[in-house]
């Protein structure tokens, strides 16, 4: 990474010399002219951003004939890259240019990406256990993963639940609208015992009748 940093920094700075003064840049600009480049810019980058350091280095690539020749007339321009300094300039920028197409294309908004995947092996599903699997990643999707032990959890009972856990119209009809909570309560337990010590069932729904209260009529 040093040396990468190196070879960076050599480009960098002859780069950031001829565009801080505008005397350097039409000195510049006068040698391109003369060599018939069709390049026309140089580029700043940013030194915390990968992908402007691989713009940066690709377009003072393309100028690397221009600057040996700035420095024979620019006296104080001593900095100028070596042939070699370009050579490995030149790798540096080819390794970034892979990245940079590929973030181009992931990141881009004018093609879809939703066909750029890759492939995982095929797994035996027989053994598979759902829940353990939900279980493992729970850190990782820790929404989903709650919702998944809802969906797949194994359900207690089949019967409606309004009629599993609803006892009202089994103790309080309308002949004993009036009971306090206690003795709901007595009566609830104390059916519930006698009935599991003397192995009596409930009686089913079907065999009740619905009770119909007429309510009172203003006068």
């Amino acid at each position: 990474m040093d040396e990468i940093k190196q070879i960076v920094d050599v480009i960098r700075d002859s780069v950031e010399y001829v565009r801080r003064s505008d005397a350097r840049l039409k000195k510049f600009s006068k040698i391109v002219k003369q060599l018939n480049l069709l390049e026309k810019k140089l580029v700043d980058d940013y030194r915390t951003r990968w992908n402007s350091t691989y713009e940066m280095l690709a377009a003072a690539i393309k100028f690397k004939a221009v600057f040996p020749r700035f420095a024979d007339r620019e006296l104080h321009y001593d900095i100028c890259p070596s042939a070699e300094d370009w050579t490995k300039a030149e790798k540096v920028c080819s390794v970034l240019g892979l990245f940079w197409t590929a973030t181009h294309i992931v990141s881009g908004s004018d093609y879809p990406t939703s066909n750029l995947f890759l492939n995982e092996d095929k797994k035996d599903g027989k053994d598979f256990d759902v829940l353990e699997w939900w279980r493992v990643h729970a850190l990782k999707y820790k929404i989903l993963s709650i919702m998944a032990r809802d969906l797949l959890a194994i359900p207690i009972t089949t019967v409606a639940f309004e009629a599993t856990f609803s006892a009202g119209s089994r103790v309080i009809d309308k002949y004993r609208a009036s009971l306090t909570s206690d003795t709901v309560q007595v009566l609830m337990c104390g059916g519930d015992w006698l009935r599991k010590r003397f192995g009596v069932k409930k009686k089913p729904l079907s065999d009740k009748k619905a009770i119909y209260v007429n309510l009172p009529l203003e006068s």
